[in-house]
């Protein structure tokens, strides 16, 4: 409370003026609790993926269906495979 005191009367003297706190608060619920609903954990997790698999390319696999086999861009650890229509994250356990 006391850094906030000084700070308005810094904010005073360079011009910015005074907002009021409890409004402040009020916006920001509104746009971050009751406008902005929570994320599912498995929209989560497919979101982490989306962004973890691109970054990690050449250690997945693509599935060759004309040979049967699969190739991979960088051999020194797999993590899955990597097809038009699916991901195959490997469990390493």
């Amino acid at each position: 409370m006391i850094a906030g005191k000084i700070l308005e009367l810094v904010f005073k003297d360079i011009d910015i003026p005074n907002e009021n706190p409890v409004e402040i608060v009020k916006e920001y619920y509104q746009k971050c609790i009751r406008d902005n609903p929570v994320e599912l954990e498995y929209i989560r997790a497919l979101r982490s993926i989306l962004d973890w698999v691109p970054t990690e390319y050449g250690r997945f696999g693509k599935v060759d269906p004309k040979y049967d086999d699969i190739t991979t861009r960088d051999r020194s650890k797999r993590y899955g495979y990597v097809e038009e229509k699916y991901i195959d994250i490997k469990d390493e356990r």
